[in-house]
């Protein structure tokens, strides 16, 4: 009988270091930040669409007209702000950004825009 249990508590052990060790823990509000994409639409259209790759991040927001913006370069991150070098803009661009959950609040200017976390599909 102390076999079985011991055999089982064993088992147990092992299935939950597996599982456990498929999952990705995330421990700051930048690596959250740029290890997933975000995105949003308005009633209107308009699109915002943000995304990072190593140290380089991509805004685009797309008008309902077809206009892009674009604002792309070398980004670097803290736990409340990131900045963007635009070199074809030959500017920095600052934003204050919160992670809550699945959703990002991204503030320019005084004005807040809330993202949504792009989940990527299963391969």
């Amino acid at each position: 009988m102390k076999i079985k249990k011991i055999l089982c508590i064993g088992l147990a052990l092992v299935g939950m270091l597996w599982f456990a060790s498929c999952s990705q823990i995330v421990q700051k509000s930048s690596e959250e930040l740029k290890l997933y994409e975000w995105h949003r639409e308005n009633e209107n259209g308009t699109q915002i669409f943000l995304c990072f790759s190593e140290d380089k991040a991509l805004l685009s927001i797309k008008g309902d007209e077809e206009v892009t913006c674009d604002i792309t370069g070398l980004c670097v991150a803290d736990e409340d702000t990131f900045v963007i070098s635009d070199t074809s803009m030959m500017t920095n661009v600052s934003f204050n950004y919160k992670v809550y959950g699945d959703h990002l609040d991204l503030t320019y200017g005084g004005s807040t825009v809330s993202l949504k976390k792009v989940v990527p599909a299963e391969k």
